[in-house]
């Protein structure tokens, strides 16, 4: 027996633009149409206009936006893939438009961490640090 691809109707989501956020959101692009979130105009306006990015030909099924809103309320299957520095900050801008529905696959390596930290004397704490699987939870 033969099985079919899985082909989405409604876009998936990546969050990130950068190398890994492009290349996952082609690889995705062979099955599904990829909605990508990108904080500066000009790359949002690269992958639009040339489906290209950081040298790589990109399918015609990935489209870019600078609007995170689109991202939440077009995709239920979302991929935020964004260095860790900046992820509770996005997280917390695309919450507002998320339900339950909603699934959140991370490729996000690191921690976030809460308060001072002093990497001198650093004090290693369940209450400072959080993954980015906690940091979508809260």
């Amino acid at each position: 027996m033969r099985v079919s691809p899985l082909v989405f109707q409604e876009p998936v989501g990546v969050i990130g633009s950068g190398t890994f956020a492009v290349t996952i959101a082609h690889l995705l692009s062979h099955n599904s149409n990829v909605l990508l979130f990108a904080r500066r105009q000009e790359v949002v306006d690269s992958i639009n206009s040339n489906h290209q990015m950081y040298g790589c030909q990109l399918h015609n099924r990935v489209k870019a936006t600078n609007d995170i809103s689109m991202v939440g309320r077009q995709c239920s299957l979302i991929f935020p893939i964004i260095p860790s520095e900046f992820f509770r900050e996005t997280i917390a801008q695309v919450s507002e438009f998320l339900t339950p529905k909603h699934i959140l696959i991370h490729g996000t390596k690191g921690f976030d961490i809460k308060g001072d930290f002093d990497m001198k004397h650093p004090r290693f704490s369940k209450d400072n640090i959080r993954t980015m699987s906690e940091v979508i939870r809260e």
